[in-house]
């Protein structure tokens, strides 16, 4: 598996390794499909659109039956073709739980992202692996997509919590600016109740982890509310939650994965013999753990694969009614996902690199492209991502990119959560502060695993002190603010529990 910053897949280059990833996906996967699956939506989005947006080669449900109780496989609507006076349109698309190193768009040796590879070769698209989330967890993520802020600012760091008014959000801007905009998120996380939909006309959060949201149903949504407002500008934000456990079962057949049942990850039970706690109690014999831990790594891999599949939908349901002529489009991921490194599973918890890092790919058509600034293996704060969504423009000078999290009052101790802040300075020095261990520093060109911490210089002492006092007092505030009990309840009710917050 290559380095997540490489352009280069096996010394093909990008566009060549595209065209060869795509048609191995497809010769794999589509050839006892219906024919619909390879030639009707491509046909017509060639017809109406030709060498506008990519298609994932398996973008009909037939071709995957693989799905959740609860899914529903619905073909998206048609909607209309639209013509070179088409309206502007921004949309942010962020698919949950997806870290960067695997996906095959940054090097992965599965093709888990054929469409976000084909994205990120697309003129005037730009791709970064280095993209760095602000915190670990959904929630203080996408309130720093939406406001601007980082987590210790807007304060939204727990659940039960709710976006303070005085942070103004993106749909509240853009409407200010006559923008139709909406919010369809299969991550019930994003609901009314935490103040992220504020400044939304449209907004659907079914308040179920699994749904009809997570699948094909998604674009059909996204589809239909387009319908509703042709002429509009139009402010789009869609979570696609394909990727988050519990992951999906594998079908047999599949052309790069093992067939295998649906895996779920107890967080809410506490099952003393299941594998999930055993492991983390660091009691799972080696014997069983690279088994267990290899099922796991195949179920997320589906998911990150059906979370690229779902984006491909997007972009067909965006191109089939013209929205793809004036187009600004960020697709990106709110935290990775813990496989096992460092003892740890899911997400959440210190932002090492398997949670902190994500893919990021940003694409313009019908004005001026600003590019991205910086090394192409640079890190990039996500921050940075807010005033590019609203005006198309990157601040100068570029955020230091930097992520966290906090330490929780109802402490599970199976769950090692503690307040921790990373501080990322050129592509391969990282600093860490921990609870636990205090100020460490990570060369990631040698020790991408941060297995070997050295001793922090002064003046990076100091910076990490300061980061790290920042993050402390938004702690403490957070644990001082009543929780909303609605909310608490519902976020009960779907497993997230003090300590493993989602």
């Amino acid at each position: 598996m290559r380095r997540p910053d490489a352009r280069i897949h096996g010394g093909i280059p990008a566009r060549g390794a595209l065209a060869l990833a795509v048609l191995g996906v497809c010769v794999a996967a589509c050839s006892d499909a219906p024919r619909s699956l390879r030639g009707a939506w491509q046909n017509a989005r060639h017809r109406q659109h030709p060498g506008r947006l990519p298609v994932h080669p398996d973008t009909m449900p037939d071709a995957n039956p693989e799905r959740l109780p609860g899914e529903v496989d619905d073909d998206p609507l048609p909607g209309r073709a639209g013509g070179a006076d088409t309206p502007h349109t921004v949309v942010l698309v962020v698919l949950d739980t997806v870290r960067a190193d695997h996906t095959s768009a940054c090097g992965y040796d599965r093709p888990t992202t054929p469409t976000l590879t084909a994205l990120a070769a697309e003129d005037g698209a730009t791709l970064r692996c280095g993209a760095v989330a602000p915190a670990t967890w959904t929630l203080p993520t996408h309130a720093t997509l939406f406001t601007g802020v980082m987590p210790e600012e807007h304060g939204l760091l727990r659940k039960g919590q709710r976006l303070d008014p005085r942070h103004t959000t993106l749909a509240e801007q853009f409407g200010a600016r006559g923008y139709a905009t909406a919010l369809f998120s299969a991550n019930p996380v994003l609901n009314e109740a935490t103040g992220l939909q504020r400044g939304m006309d449209h907004a659907e959060s079914p308040p179920r982890l699994v749904s009809p949201l997570r699948g094909p149903a998604l674009a059909e949504h996204v589809g239909t509310w387009l319908d509703t407002v042709p002429e509009r500008d139009v402010f789009l934000t869609v979570n696609v939650f394909d990727a988050h456990d519990p992951y999906p079962p594998i079908a047999a057949g599949h052309p790069f994965l093992p067939e295998q049942p649906v895996v779920t990850l107890p967080t809410q039970q506490r099952q003393s013999t299941h594998p999930f706690w055993v492991f983390l109690r660091g009691e799972l014999p080696a014997s069983r753990q690279e088994a267990w831990l290899a099922t796991l790594t195949n179920g997320y891999d589906h998911g990150v694969e059906r979370a690229d599949r779902r984006l491909s939908e997007l972009l067909e349901a965006l191109a089939m009614r013209g929205r793809d002529a004036h187009l600004r489009l960020a697709v990106t991921s709110d935290h990775g996902e813990h496989l096992g490194e460092h003892g740890l599973l899911r997400h959440d918890g210190p932002p090492w690199e398997t949670v902190a890092r994500v893919p990021l790919v940003t694409w313009q058509t019908g004005e001026a492209v600003a590019p991205l600034p910086g090394p192409e293996a640079a890190p990039v704060s996500l921050v940075a991502l807010t005033p590019w969504l609203l005006d198309g423009v990157w601040p100068s000078p570029m955020p230091t990119p930097r992520s966290m999290s906090i330490r929780y009052a109802g402490r599970v101790p199976e769950l090692p959560f503690e307040t921790a802040v990373g501080l990322w300075e050129g592509s391969q020095d990282k600093l860490l502060w921990r609870e636990s261990a205090g100020a460490q520093r990570f060369d990631l060109g040698s020790d991408p695993g941060e297995r070997r911490p050295a001793q922090p210089r002064v003046d990076e002492a100091a910076r990490l002190a300061s980061a790290a006092a920042r993050v402390q007092r938004a702690r403490d505030a957070a644990m001082d603010e009543d929780a909303d009990p609605t909310l608490s309840r519902l976020l009960s009710e779907l497993g997230y529990v003090d300590g493993a917050e989602e």
